[in-house]
C-alpha cells in the first residue's frame, strides 16, 4: 500500500503545456486530453482539437502552466520604420516620436510583439 504524497501536483491541475524554443519564443497548447508522439526528429503534441509539431532540436524546455497565452510574442526586436506602434489602450502612437516609458504593441508585416520602454 502506498501513501499519497502531500503537495503532489498532477498534470490535470494545469490548463496549458508551454514549450520554450531555442530561439526564446514560447508556444502553448491546451493540456486537456494532451498526448505526444515522436517521429522523424519531431515531437507532436495533440489534444483532439489542436496539434503542435516542434523539431526536437528546436525544443529548449517544456512545462505545464496555468498562464494563458496572449498571442503576442515577447522579444527584443528592433522596431523598424514601417512598424505600427500602439499603446495598451489600442491607440496608434506617432511614428518617429521618442516613446515615453511604458509597454507598447508593435506590429510589423511579419509579426506582432510587445516592446517595453524603461
Amino acid at each position: 500500500m502506498m501513501a499519497a504524497m502531500s503537495g503532489q501536483l498532477l498534470a490535470e491541475e494545469y490548463s496549458y503545456m508551454q514549450f520554450t524554443l531555442a530561439d526564446g519564443t514560447t508556444k502553448y497548447i491546451a493540456a486537456s486530453g494532451l498526448s505526444f508522439s515522436f517521429a522523424d526528429g519531431n515531437m507532436t503534441a495533440t489534444n483532439g482539437s489542436s496539434t503542435l509539431t516542434i523539431a526536437l532540436t528546436d525544443l529548449a524546455s517544456m512545462a505545464f502552466s496555468n498562464e494563458a497565452p496572449t498571442g503576442i510574442e515577447s522579444a527584443e526586436t528592433e522596431v523598424t520604420a514601417d512598424a505600427e506602434i500602439f499603446d495598451l489602450k489600442g491607440r496608434k502612437v506617432a511614428q518617429g516620436s521618442k516613446l515615453p516609458q511604458g509597454i507598447y504593441i508593435v506590429k510589423t508585416k511579419d509579426k506582432t510583439f510587445k516592446k517595453v520602454v524603461k
